[in-house]
């Protein structure tokens, strides 16, 4: 819920939120150590992010705006690839991520939303490719294993490392979601660990005073002081 709060808050999280940096006070208060990695959200990055964490909770007026957003960033190659409609992309969207978000740590994957280098539809066609029902073969190939996805992020770590060599730029958004994808690794041991049988969004309650305050940029918030 901390790390929550700092992200949909202020757009800056910690980046490297492994248990070593997290303690618990006297006073029962969480200190977060370590801040030599932070991850800082553009504002339409942050706002796609509280969109995808809205929709998760139930805002069926949320998918669209992440789509949207999704396509700004990655064009409409995949939605061409599969022939579908933009409500059907959506749909297929939104089936991807809600779960992860809303089913137990016990019965989901974190890190299946880690980016990967492959061509999401090209994975599909292999996963079932007689079936010609590429909708349900690319949600099928999402539920990888835990192993395969901690296997992929490597592999787009070791593509950001080549991409920075050669000099070329990705955007802010990419930037964000390798350190994003960083936690999920994280997130998803721990989760496992001690909350099998709670969602990431457990507390609703506690997400939706949250999302329910204004946004409040980084940069402010470390200026106003306790």
């Amino acid at each position: 819920k901390a790390w929550f709060a700092s992200a949909l808050g202020t757009g800056a999280f910690h980046g490297d939120g492994h248990a070593g940096n997290l303690l618990v006070t006297p006073d029962e208060r969480l200190a977060v150590l370590d801040w030599g990695i932070v991850g800082r959200l553009d504002p339409d990055t942050q706002r796609f992010f509280r969109r995808t964490v809205e929709g998760a909770m139930g805002d069926d007026s949320a998918w669209p705006d992440v789509y949207e957003h999704m396509t700004s960033i990655y064009g409409t190659a995949l939605r061409d690839q599969l022939g579908l409609t933009d409500e059907q992309a959506v749909a297929l969207i939104r089936m991807q991520i809600e779960p992860i978000f809303s089913r137990p740590f016990g019965e989901i994957r974190l890190t299946d939303l880690l980016a990967t280098t492959d061509s999401p539809a090209q994975k599909a066609r292999e996963a079932a490719p007689s079936t010609g029902d590429e909708v349900a073969a690319l949600t099928a190939a999402a539920r990888r294993g835990a192993r395969e996805a901690v296997a992929l992020w490597r592999a787009d770590r070791r593509r950001r490392r080549d991409l920075i060599a050669s000099g070329a730029h990705e955007t802010s958004f990419d930037r964000a979601m390798f350190l994003l994808g960083k936690q999920l690794v994280y997130f998803d041991r721990y989760g496992k660990l001690f909350l099998p049988d709670v969602p990431i969004l457990w507390e609703r309650e506690a997400f939706e005073r949250l999302l329910a305050e204004p946004v409040v940029p980084a940069e402010s918030a470390g200026r106003q002081g306790p």
